[in-house]
């Protein structure tokens, strides 16, 4: 049998005779899928989309530089196919901005925590009860002592620089320089400050006179450093998420499963960070005297900028928890 080519208004019979128009495949005659005119223009289309995607990742790789902490290898939401690598991997490393992630050596390693419900015969100095040596422990960790920030890291940090406060040009730091605090200093600055308040009877009823209640003209501060302290550290603990898992054992004379608090974890190397620190804060080479005397005269000059500050809490913002003298 002779076949021949369909004209355009003929119908192709299909093997039960029923008959299609074969205007109904108009778009072969367009872009034949077959020819080299499709997988050009699928190619071309292709490239252009590649091109795109290139620029708005350089674009956002540019606005975004001063931002970028590295994600640890070990981290589930890498394990992706090459292109969710690129994309998940580098949203997933923007953070709000900090300076000092390029000046500070980010190494990291593993961790094991160890922090089971009793302390055990060789306790963490950090988990022993108040002693010269765990205070000058804690003491060592807790520094709050500023560092010196750029007008540049200031902007970067979403900031005002004609707002923030400056050190004085005497310090020898020029005229370029921001007082700044370290938060991971604050944190700990903080935990120490609910320590010493768990050991409230030490440190200060023992150490400062206070009495079954700090005085009345401390309790507002007393009590509101505690709070913000409070509020600082679960800001921070919530931002983390740490999503570690804490499995269970049945443990002797219990009749109830006991957490096993020991746990993998993948930490920075904390020790950089304070070396680092020592290094860079402001008073790092001051006697003590040197240092009181410094803050003593530090006080707002003509031409810095006064924001307002809402007013002192009354102490009796905090009566419920008076304890009876």
């Amino acid at each position: 049998m002779q076949y021949s080519k369909l004209g355009q208004d003929e119908e192709a019979p299909l093997d039960d005779g029923v008959t299609v128009p074969s205007h109904t495949n108009a778009l072969s005659h367009i872009v034949p899928c077959g020819s080299k005119w499709f997988w050009g223009t699928v190619l071309i289309l292709y490239s252009i989309l590649l091109l795109l995607s290139g620029a708005w990742l350089s674009s956002l790789w540019n606005q975004n530089s001063a931002k970028i902490e590295r994600l640890p290898s070990y981290d589930s939401r890498c394990n992706k196919v090459p292109f969710s690598l690129i994309y998940v991997c580098y949203t997933s490393l923007i953070q709000y901005p900090a300076p000092l992630l390029h000046q500070i050596d980010l190494s990291t390693h593993t961790k094991e925590f160890d922090v089971q419900f009793w302390p055990g015969s060789n306790p963490s100095i950090f988990r022993q009860a108040p002693s010269p040596e765990v205070d000058a422990a804690w003491e060592r960790i807790t520094n709050v002592r500023d560092i010196v920030l750029s007008t540049a890291d200031i902007l970067a940090l979403g900031k005002d620089p004609a707002t923030t406060v400056k050190a004085r040009p005497e310090w020898g730091y020029g005229d370029d320089a921001h007082l700044g605090l370290i938060h991971v200093m604050h944190q700990l600055h903080c935990l120490n400050a609910l320590r010493k308040g768990i050991y409230y009877n030490h440190y200060y009823r023992d150490l400062r006179g206070f009495g079954a209640n700090p005085p009345d003209d401390y309790r507002a501060k007393y009590y509101a450093h505690m709070d913000h302290c409070v509020m600082l550290l679960m800001e921070s603990i919530t931002c983390v998420a740490d999503l570690t898992v804490t499995t269970y054992n049945w443990m002797e004379g219990e009749s109830v499963p006991e957490g096993d608090f020991r746990s993998q974890h993948e930490c920075r190397d904390f020790e950089g960070v304070l070396d680092w620190f020592e290094e860079h804060q402001i008073n790092a080479n001051l006697t003590l005297q040197e240092e009181e005397e410094r803050w003593t005269g530090f006080h707002p000059r003509p031409g810095d900028t006064l924001l307002p500050q809402e007013p002192e809490q009354d102490a009796s913002f905090w009566d419920v928890n008076m304890f009876p003298e």
